[in-house]
């Protein structure tokens, strides 16, 4: 509880496009600064994390730059159609370096990033681009102001209760470009 505390308040006081790429109390351990504080029951777990957050940053600008050579050369890390797919049995889609805030659950936090470029969600993201006659180089941050919804044509219709009128409702879901791109 002590090193959660330490954590959150050392994250707050980081950059706020910094705070998701950051360790999980878990992983911070890894960090041999706050590995030795943790040793230490009198050590100051603040003062820990400060020393390590160089080597944390670091790190973290390795794995972008490990997920930047996963990508064919005419895309960025930045651009919407850098879209990964995790490697692992529960494979998810993810969007550029926001895959670095969903891999670490079981792997060990200084290891590769256990993905791998997926053609198949570039396309699907590139086709979502031309529907809405979007620039191929946009941003994921582009693509999320754009605000558009998309429904499945082929799911099927689902009766569910609808808080607003406390009844039952039958219809399809909205889905963001992000959401699109995972059922496409």
């Amino acid at each position: 509880r002590r090193l959660e505390d330490a954590c959150v308040a050392h994250w707050k006081a980081l950059p706020p496009m910094l705070v998701p790429y950051m360790p999980s109390v878990k992983h911070v351990q890894e960090f041999e600064p706050v590995a030795r504080a943790l040793r230490d029951p009198d050590a100051d777990l603040t003062a820990a994390l400060n020393e390590a957050t160089g080597d944390i940053l670091r790190t973290i600008e390795d794995k972008k730059v490990t997920l930047s050579r996963m990508l064919p050369q005419d895309i960025s890390l930045d651009l919407a159609t850098a879209v990964f797919q995790t490697t692992s049995a529960f494979s998810h889609v993810c969007f550029g370096p926001e895959v670095l805030t969903s891999i670490f659950v079981h792997t060990r936090y200084r290891a590769p990033p256990p993905v791998q470029f997926s053609t198949h969600a570039r396309d699907a993201v590139a086709y979502i681009l031309r529907l809405l006659d979007v620039d191929a180089l946009a941003t994921r941050e582009e693509m999320d102001r754009c605000d558009a919804r998309f429904v499945c044509l082929t799911c099927r219709a689902e009766h569910r209760f609808d808080v607003a009128t406390g009844g039952d409702v039958c219809g399809r879901y909205a889905y963001d470009w992000r959401g699109a791109v995972c059922i496409l």
